[in-house]
């Protein structure tokens, strides 16, 4: 898993750009935050829907963390379980909407046992 706090996109960081490049099967989830919403969208690396923020300019940037397989991302849902962002949503992109709800349910049976 890596861990990007500050908020990237490929156009301002040369470290998330080769983490991409170095992990072509990873899996991202991208921190949106408004002063209406708070959601955690899950994609698949190459998804272009990614990198930027639905803005005119799109030149704001979002936290993201990368994980390269499910049991990490279902590690990382654990640790944020009961945050605002969760559950996962799905981009309708890169199709990610039945693993956001796998993933969605195998939180839940975590959080059961």
């Amino acid at each position: 898993m890596k861990s990007f706090p500050d908020g990237v996109n490929d156009l301002n960081n040369a470290e998330y750009v080769a983490w991409k490049r170095s992990h072509p099967d990873e899996l991202i989830v991208n921190h949106v935050r408004s002063p209406r919403t708070h959601k955690f969208t899950l994609h698949r690396q190459g998804c272009h829907m990614v990198s930027f923020k639905k803005t005119a300019l799109k030149k704001e940037r979002n936290p993201k963390e990368c994980f390269d397989s499910e049991a990490e991302l279902l590690g990382w849902m654990v640790e944020k379980k009961g945050s605002p962002g969760l559950p996962l949503k799905g981009c309708w992109k890169c199709r990610t909407h039945k693993l956001a709800n796998r993933m969605n349910k195998r939180l839940l049976e975590e959080e059961q046992r």
